[in-house]
């Protein structure tokens, strides 16, 4: 994606690439090797990793990590990628770096990971389900990070997954075969700061998805089938999002009632959507115009187009669709209402007078009798 600011993401994203990057260390006791701002000190061989994750012929990369700028907390990394494992290795050292990406994973089991505490957890490209993560698979991890969870067959999200992760800020639900999330899917994950749930099959957005998440900056919905941004998604409390990624979707129209103007975003991709432009798109044209600055990608092919005129929307005539109908159709209205309020308004006086004329009739009617 295309990032232009981020504050903690940034620093998990150099947390990987500094375990990911670094070099198998060599045995000894003394080997320092620099790593990213970190210092490795190799004072363990490959046979205590082995012993102590519990994977036989399939060994983990360790590395004992101190932290350049807290040098008192030393942290554990450990990088299981790949090694064809199908079931959690059993860690009994404190792990703060756990990467257990593309492995054949099946199940998570309630607390399994309760005894460490870590901050970093890659679990994507593995085999889990939703019916095989017990609903306290990630209870104890009060330090968590960043999860990711990407490229399993989850379909569904089980919102108990999360409810203990007050410190997440970042979470990758990327390519799960999600069809539907609940409105208070992160409602405990208030530090959230960048959430992703792109490539999946989801149709509706829960209003208060994000209500309360007033540290959210970067959010991915890209590759849907969303059709419609309900009223309000973006207005509750998540005006801090400033990169958004919408592409790739089955919206026709966005409303300004949704409340993307009220985001100050810096990045924005609508490409792809099956925009009608129709008078109900007047003020979207008319948004995109005064905002193409921060439109992604910045190729010409990638601003949204108009699904009907096959015309890029920056490039529509707002003239041209004829929208003063519209106006009448107000002054109609406006007529109407007022002349419904001002009937009711002189309802009392209408029925006395209906009244009175009743009577009157009434008593000529009798003068007519007695002549």
């Amino acid at each position: 994606m295309y990032l232009r600011g981020l504050s903690v993401t940034t620093f998990v994203g150099l947390v990987i690439l500094c375990a990911l990057a670094s070099t198998r260390p060599t045995h000894g006791t003394n080997s320092e090797k620099k790593c990213h701002g970190c210092d490795f000190h190799c004072n363990f061989t490959e046979k205590d990793c082995v012993e102590q994750t519990g994977e036989q012929n399939k060994t983990c990369y360790c590395s004992f990590c101190k932290n350049n700028v807290q040098c008192s907390q030393c942290r554990w990394y450990v990088n299981c990628t790949s090694k064809e494992l199908n079931k959690m290795p059993r860690l009994q050292f404190d792990t703060k770096n756990l990467y257990l990406g593309s492995n054949a994973i099946t199940t998570l089991d309630a607390y399994g990971l309760s005894n460490l505490s870590i901050i970093s957890l890659d679990l994507s490209k593995n085999e889990l389900t939703e019916s095989r993560i017990d609903g306290n698979a990630f209870s104890g991890l009060d330090e968590l990070l960043y999860l990711k969870l990407s490229d399993n067959n989850l379909k569904k999200v089980n919102k108990h997954w999360f409810e203990e992760l007050r410190s997440l800020t970042v979470i990758i639900l990327r390519h799960c075969d999600i069809t539907s999330v609940d409105g208070d899917l992160f409602a405990k994950n208030l530090n959230l700061e960048w959430v992703n749930l792109g490539d999946n099959n989801i149709r509706f957005l829960p209003s208060g998805l994000f209500k309360k998440h007033t540290k959210l900056q970067h959010v991915e919905l890209f590759h849907n089938d969303i059709t419609y941004i309900p009223p309000g998604f973006f207005k509750a409390s998540s005006a801090s999002i400033a990169l958004l990624y919408i592409h790739d979707n089955l919206l026709a129209n966005i409303g300004p009632s949704a409340g993307l103007q009220d985001l100050q975003l810096t990045n924005l991709s609508v490409y792809s959507n099956p925009f009608t432009c129709n008078c109900d798109l007047v003020w979207f044209i008319n948004w995109i115009k005064l905002n193409e600055g921060i439109l992604v990608p910045t190729n010409r092919e990638f601003i949204p187009h108009c699904n009907d005129l096959t015309i890029k929307i920056t490039n529509v005539d707002i003239g041209s669709l004829h929208c003063n109908w519209i106006w009448w159709e107000l002054a109609v209205g406006g007529t109407l209402f007022i002349l419904l309020v001002c009937l009711y308004l002189k309802l009392p006086q209408i029925r006395r007078c209906i009244s009175s004329y009743r009577r009157r009739k009434q008593y000529i009617q009798l003068l007519e009798r007695t002549k």
